[in-house]
């Protein structure tokens, strides 16, 4: 979902922003097509002190860091959040997203444990043992990875998305949009409801009025 927002906001950098700098540099003449800047949502997952990875980081270290503490530090920093919801019907340890293409449920349990991403001491004894030349060479005995602490799995997440995004700001972007007929992707099934929504909320509408209007 992380993902799905930054390419997201690519699209809309490319479809909206720069398109009606364009027109502006042309001198042609059109309306603002409002749409939906999924910018905010992208600033809570990762910008500033308050950014859900900052605070899922932060709480990995503490000596006392829990899945609930990490819930509770999420509710206290994002209550005024639009974007944000604490829900109980959907169970103790959760929190909701609104994502640019709906709300999404996340269930914390495990959540610390599943960011350090860090082998066990007897899984690195084992690996260590093998006689594979490929695990030798992925885990070397003097990697000191008993006693260092890993850079998170949500660093290394963010640092690759980022890479990703740098790259692909350099090209010339052209874009397919996959829809999906039905939720059991069964053949020859069309619900025209679920279709509506993914192409109103991943912005194709009003890619389709900016395009006319700078024609």
């Amino acid at each position: 979902n992380y993902t799905n927002e930054k390419l997201q906001q690519h699209f809309n950098a490319h479809t909206f922003k720069l398109e009606e700098e364009v027109y502006k540099r042309e001198q042609i003449k059109f309306d603002h097509i409002p749409f939906i800047d999924n910018q905010p949502i992208l600033d809570l997952i990762e910008k500033g002190g308050t950014s859900i990875l900052r605070i899922l980081d932060e709480e990995v270290v503490m000596p006392k860091g829990s899945d609930a503490s990490f819930l509770q530090k999420m509710h206290n920093a994002h209550q005024k959040s639009k974007y944000y919801k604490k829900d109980v019907h959907y169970g103790p340890m959760t929190f909701v997203l609104t994502h640019y293409a709906g709300i999404v449920v996340y269930e914390t349990s495990g959540f610390l444990e599943k960011n350090r991403d860090t082998l066990s001491e007897d899984l690195l004894k084992v690996v260590w043992s093998s006689k594979m030349s490929l695990l030798s060479r992925l885990f070397p005995k003097d990697s000191d990875a008993l006693s260092n602490r890993k850079e998170s799995l949500g660093k290394q997440f963010s640092r690759q998305l980022d890479a990703l995004m740098m790259e692909l700001n350099k090209t010339a972007p052209h874009y397919i949009r996959c829809v999906k007929p039905n939720e059991n992707k069964a053949p020859l099934q069309f619900v025209p409801r679920l279709c509506h929504e993914q192409l109103r909320y991943s912005g194709v509408f009003e890619a389709v009025k900016i395009r006319k209007a700078g024609l």
